[in-house]
């Protein structure tokens, strides 16, 4: 079996920015209706995009495609189990990769993000 890992940190700032200057239009080119009306529930909205987004980033690291081939962000769903624990679902062309791969045992991806408060420098 081949294991894909990704990695991705993001700035929970920089996505609480990103939404006061776009609003609507960036929640819904990035997020489900199901991923934002959950986190608009929450007490720090912003704070529950920024995860969901850098889990959808770690998982397009880990497949190594990005955002081509016909992928979009909508494609690709962070949600939460009854304990609350994240998982990811998948619609459209990421269903059917994500189908085929782990039924064959070729692929399985692994995806880790992580949040930061603070800009990070490299």
């Amino acid at each position: 079996m081949i294991v894909g890992t990704g990695i991705d940190m993001v700035n929970m700032e920089r996505i609480e920015r990103t939404i006061n200057r776009w609003g609507r239009l960036f929640l819904h080119r990035v997020f489900t209706e199901k991923e934002i009306t959950g986190c608009e529930t929450r007490t720090h909205p912003s704070e529950c995009f920024a995860a969901r987004f850098a889990a959808k980033e770690a998982w397009l690291k880990a497949i190594g495609w990005g955002l081509r081939n016909g992928i979009h962000w909508r494609d690709i769903e962070v949600q939460n189990d009854p304990l609350g624990r994240p998982f990811l679902s998948f619609y459209g062309k990421p269903e059917r990769f994500s189908a085929a791969s782990t039924s064959e045992g070729l692929f399985s991806p692994f995806p880790t993000s992580v949040l930061t408060p603070w800009p990070m420098c490299s």
